[in-house]
């Protein structure tokens, strides 16, 4: 079990882009699509293809290196 104490909350106006799998369902993909504005998918299942999509937004770090 994990506990996550964020310093602070991020709204969906923060959000670059929403990365979800193609097998998502139509309806949620459409309400997530009005919050965060783009919405890029990658075939379920397939993480070296969501990582890729991940890695090639502009501007934005999802992690930092030490």
């Amino acid at each position: 079990l994990y506990e996550a104490k964020p310093q602070r909350a991020v709204g969906f106006d923060e959000i670059r882009a929403a990365i979800v799998p193609n097998d998502l369902d139509a309806d949620l993909r459409a309400r997530l699509g009005k919050v965060t504005g783009q919405i890029l998918t990658y075939p379920a299942g397939d993480e070296t293809a969501r990582m890729r999509i991940r890695d090639g937004i502009e501007g934005v770090k999802f992690s930092l290196k030490n």
